[in-house]
């Protein structure tokens, strides 16, 4: 990650914020949707860069809808790549700041038959592929469920095998964790966290690695160090709060703490193999003084990421299906968020002190959603820190 002193500065200086990144722009050029040979529609969308989409198919009226994150189709005239004698109009429809929605009216039914989305390895440039087959009616009713969930489709914008999320299920072992009704905030975020792990192989092709996946102790170290040894991209540890006094509820998202950087950096080159604390770097040999520098460096860089992450993972939730605490995002020293090059944050899911709370945490189908909507925000932000890191490069 960091091979030169001056390199790992200029992106030091250069990360932009998230708010600076464009819109991504469908491309009239090699856009097209044209009538196949054996039947069925051939759909191709070129975009500046990829996105998160959503696909389904609707009878009422009969089309085909897709759902972009962020995606600009200004001064586009969509009726000109319309080559289909199947497909009676195109409209966009802007749902609301981060979503759009194209619409293909189709004059005959049709059944999805494959989608994906190639992304540019040079400049994130995209090309969204879809094939429709010509299905009869009665075909048509019997799978005419649309699902306008995020796991009803595998998003292909977000396929890459080496992008590596670490999920740490806090406690374990002889260190339960909050208490209450009879459950273990210990058992309940292994639970939860095995759902965001199923969520994330279902919907894309990330690797997800649990810290632990068992009811065993970990130290706060041998967490971050499975993060560092699966070679993560992402680390997020999963807790649930309690109260004593009072009465909270809602999920809370915590990131570490500027006060605490300095201290840790130190703790943290005293206490580790100084070869492996930064990928790409060995700082043996090092003064102590100047590793805790060039650490401190890093988390620097990070920690535009990991206020990004927080960030779209609060703006997914609030979409979807769960109550933000009345402080959603928070700053505190949690050790098990201090490494230096992993964007790294701690989700307090709810709190176990409060009867609706612990019945979520408690409830399948609330960890699915949970993890469904995890699973999203990640995807989402994984696609914009991609395309800061072309920026770079530029």
């Amino acid at each position: 990650m960091i091979k030169l002193f001056p390199s790992f500065l200029f992106l030091f200086l250069a990360t932009p914020l998230v708010s600076e990144v464009s819109f991504a722009r469908l491309i009239k050029e090699n856009s097209f949707a044209k009538d196949r040979f054996f039947g069925g529609i051939e759909i191709n969308l070129q975009l500046s860069q990829g996105v998160p989409y959503k696909i389904w198919m609707e009878r009422d009226p009969l089309r085909l809808i897709i759902d972009f994150n962020v995606l600009n189709f200004n001064g586009i005239n969509l009726e000109k790549i319309n080559q289909s004698k199947n497909i009676k109009s195109i409209e966009i429809k802007e749902l609301d700041t981060e979503w759009s929605r194209l619409s293909f009216h189709l004059a005959d039914y049709c059944a999805i038959e494959n989608t994906q989305m190639s992304i540019s390895p040079q400049d994130n440039s995209a090309s969204l592929s879809i094939f429709l087959k010509s299905i009869s009616e009665g075909m048509f009713s019997l799978t005419d469920k649309p699902n306008k969930n995020f796991s009803s489709n595998k998003i292909s914008a977000i396929e890459n095998n080496d992008f590596v999320v670490v999920l740490d299920p806090g406690h374990g072992g002889r260190d339960p964790g909050a208490e209450a009704g009879g459950y273990r905030e210990s058992s309940l975020m292994l639970e939860l966290a095995e759902a965001v792990k199923e969520s994330l192989i279902r919907n894309t092709d990330f690797k997800a690695v649990l810290t632990r996946t068992e009811d065993k102790f970990l130290s706060l170290e041998d967490r971050i160090t499975i993060a560092s040894q699966s070679d993560a991209n992402l680390f997020i540890s999963l807790h649930a709060d309690a109260v004593i006094e009072g009465e909270a509820s809602g999920t809370t998202v915590y990131l570490l703490s500027d006060k605490a950087t300095d201290k840790m950096s130190a703790q943290l080159a005293s206490r580790h193999d100084r070869s492996e604390i930064l990928k790409g770097v060995d700082l043996s040999g090092l003064d102590s003084q100047v590793a805790s520098v060039l650490l401190d460096m890093a988390r620097q860089e990070t920690k535009p990421r990991s206020e990004a992450v927080a960030s779209f993972i609060l703006k997914v939730f609030k979409e979807k299906i769960t109550e933000l605490s009345s402080q959603p995002l928070r700053y505190a020293a949690f050790s098990v968020l201090k490494s230096p090059d992993i964007p790294s944050i701690l989700i307090e899911a709810g709190f176990m002190s409060t009867s609706s709370d612990l019945q979520n945490l408690t409830t399948k189908k609330w960890r699915k959603e949970f993890a469904d909507s995890l699973t999203e925000a990640i995807s989402r932000w994984y696609v914009r820190d991609k395309e800061n890191k072309v920026l770079l490069r530029e």
